[in-house]
């Protein structure tokens, strides 16, 4: 709102001071002409005096020469006025703006303002949080539920650990990946799901455990979406574009039902573009 104002303020002064001044002079002087010319019909109209008939006519000659021939010198000077005015306006739009924009942004209200923009938006990311968050609670209540009905669901003890993690509860995901793996052993996709929670736990560092699972993994499945994921993700991290749109192009290739490939997509021109950049 404050910026609308400013913008219709500026263009409110502009058009008073730009008016065009020159043509409205310009055109009282033709208006003047024409009413001699028109006066002067009027009065050859009624036939007057032969001496008057002379006088009118010497007076319209000698406006229409006073028009047509004036002398350079005041030419000049009204071109050299008319350049003075311009600057003028110009300096006086020029402080008009900046005075008023420099007066607001030094009151209490516009920082005012600028805090009450910031306290919004984070409150807007809160609540965005909560919600996400709530949701996520939501979920992992549901999982919980199915897996109270039936504790030898592995793919359930899955998709538990795989909730907790997206709601950056780390620990009780390897709780729930390791019941899985219980009972489904040591299947490539749990290795890898192992993997990706282990790599959390450390705090985003590749340790030789993760490196272990991750082997594995791809030993028995070379193409196995988790722990190509969590190598393309490390390799991005650190800087190694090449590798992560690599890895993610394999991803891409395997057609793995389980794989996102718009988001693929997108990483993979991501990581391009930064390659380019270096």
């Amino acid at each position: 709102m404050m910026w609308w104002g400013l913008a219709f303020f500026a263009w409110l002064i502009v058009v008073l001071l730009l008016l065009p001044l020159p043509r409205w002079q310009a055109w009282q002087t033709q208006y003047r002409q024409q009413q001699n010319i028109a006066l002067y019909r009027e009065k050859m109209a009624m036939k007057p005096a032969q001496a008057l008939e002379v006088e009118l006519s010497q007076r319209l000659l000698e406006d229409e020469t006073f028009f047509q021939n004036r002398p350079r010198v005041e030419q000049q000077q009204e071109n050299g006025t008319e350049r003075f005015s311009l600057r003028f306006n110009l300096c006086l739009i020029a402080l008009l703006l900046i005075i008023p924009t420099l007066y607001y942004f030094s009151l209490p209200r516009y920082a005012a303002v600028e805090t009450g923009e910031q306290a919004f938006w984070q409150q807007q990311r809160q609540l965005m949080e909560q919600a996400i968050s709530q949701q996520q609670e939501d979920k992992i209540s549901q999982i919980q539920q199915r897996l109270r009905q039936d504790p030898n669901h592995a793919e359930n003890w899955l998709a538990l650990g795989q909730a907790y993690l997206d709601n950056h509860e780390v620990e009780h995901a390897l709780i729930a990946y390791d019941n899985a793996r219980q009972l489904l052993g040591d299947k490539p996709y749990v290795l890898g799901a192992l993997a990706t929670a282990y790599y959390y736990q450390a705090g985003q560092t590749m340790t030789a455990q993760v490196e272990s699972l991750l082997t594995q993994a791809l030993r028995a499945d070379p193409v196995e979406s988790a722990s190509l994921s969590l190598i393309a993700t490390e390799a991005f991290v650190q800087g190694n574009y090449q590798k992560a749109a690599q890895t993610w192009q394999k991803m891409l290739d395997s057609d793995r039902p389980n794989v996102e490939r718009r988001l693929l997509i997108q990483r993979i021109q991501m990581a391009e573009i930064r390659q380019q950049s270096n």
